[in-house]
C-alpha cells in the first residue's frame, strides 16, 4: 500500500511540472518583448563569440583542433536558437508569426548547413575552402539580421 502511494505522489508531482509551453494550443515559442526577456540572446552572443575566433582560425591547418571545436560550439547554440522566436515576431500579427518562425528555422538550418560544409572542408584538410565559406559568414549573417533581427536586439 505504501508503494502505492510514493507512485502516485511521484506521478501527481511529475505532471504538474510538465512544461506549459508545450500544450497544443501554444505550440510556437513566445517572443520576447525586450532583450532582456529574450532567450534568443544568449545564444547568439556565444555564436559571435565563437565565430570570431573561427574566422581568425580557419585558414591554417595548425588550428584545426580548435577551430573545429569552436565550429561545434557555434553549431550547438545555432540549434539552441533555432528553438526560440526572433524578437522582431513580437511586431507581427499574431497569425503571421508561424510563417515567420518557419522562415527563420530554414535560415538556422542553412546557416548550420554552413557550418557542417566548414567543419567537413577542416577535416579534409581543405583550409582553403573553410577559409572561404568562412569569408562569406558575415554577409549570410548581415541579410539574416535584415530579414530576422529587430534594430534594438
Amino acid at each position: 500500500m505504501k508503494h502505492i502511494l510514493i507512485v502516485a505522489l511521484a506521478t501527481t508531482v511529475a505532471l504538474f511540472s510538465l512544461p506549459t509551453s508545450l500544450t497544443a494550443q501554444d505550440p510556437l515559442p513566445k517572443p520576447a518583448a525586450t532583450e532582456a526577456d529574450s532567450e534568443i540572446i544568449p545564444p547568439m552572443e556565444r555564436i559571435a563569440s565563437a565565430f570570431r575566433r573561427v574566422r581568425r582560425l580557419a585558414s591554417s591547418p595548425a588550428n584545426n583542433a580548435e577551430t573545429l571545436t569552436f565550429l561545434e560550439t557555434i553549431r550547438t547554440e545555432a540549434l539552441a536558437s533555432r528553438k526560440h522566436m526572433p524578437m522582431m515576431a513580437a511586431d507581427l500579427p499574431e497569425a503571421e508569426r508561424p510563417k515567420f518562425l518557419k522562415a527563420y528555422q530554414a535560415r538556422m538550418d542553412e546557416f548550420i548547413g554552413i557550418l557542417d560544409k566548414v567543419s567537413a572542408a577542416i577535416k579534409a584538410g581543405d583550409n582553403a575552402t573553410a577559409a572561404s565559406l568562412v569569408l562569406g559568414l558575415p554577409d549570410f549573417q548581415k541579410q539574416a539580421h535584415a530579414d530576422f533581427k529587430k534594430e534594438s536586439e
